[in-house]
């Protein structure tokens, strides 16, 4: 018999420049046990710092939490990249901050980003900016994450941005996907 499952697989943590501490992990844990939610990614822009965390307060409060993150290409496609597990999402985590500009996050322009503990307490601050392209193309990533086990979904791809209809106009008709990211708002 077929099981139903709800679920967020797009889900960023206070560490995401888009974000605040108000998506602290356990707040995140809260809100997807009070939506009824069985199973959520987080996805944080380009890192998975805040990751374990979540998946550690998942693991408490019976809440599957898919490892991931939103990386952005050369091209300026966001990607979502899942995995199975910590050690393959952290081994992707060393890659992917290997291949980020080696530029400061200027908290003035773009704010915060905050590694926290299960408490939401202030760990660290990540330095690098994280809303960066990686010198990654689309092809690129989409090899080095299969090659970690992992999926990728093309985040939004409907969007105005930072999409594959806005930065290349079409999907690739080779470009092999199991799945695409729409949003609501296009």
């Amino acid at each position: 018999m077929l099981r139903e499952y709800c679920a967020d697989l797009h889900i960023h943590t206070c560490l995401s420049p888009c974000a605040d501490l108000d998506l602290s992990p356990r707040e995140i844990v809260e809100r997807a046990k009070k939506e009824c939610l069985d199973i959520i990614a987080i996805t944080d822009h380009n890192t998975a710092q805040n990751v374990r965390v979540v998946m550690r307060l998942g693991e408490q409060r019976g809440l599957k939490v898919i490892p991931g993150m939103e990386v952005q290409t050369r091209e300026e496609i966001h990607l979502l990249t899942l995995f199975p597990d910590w050690p393959s999402t952290a081994a992707w985590d060393e890659e992917v901050y290997r291949h980020l500009p080696p530029m400061q996050n200027d908290p003035e322009i773009f704010g915060d980003q905050p590694v926290v503990d299960e408490e939401g307490n202030i760990v660290k601050f990540e330095e690098r900016m994280l809303l960066n392209s990686l010198d990654l193309s689309l092809e690129e990533v989409k090899h080095r994450v299969e090659k970690h086990g992992g999926l990728m979904i093309p985040s939004h791809f409907n969007k105005g941005s930072f999409s594959l209809i806005s930065q290349l106009g079409l999907i690739p008709e080779d470009l092999e996907l199991e799945a695409l990211e729409m949003s609501r708002q296009s």
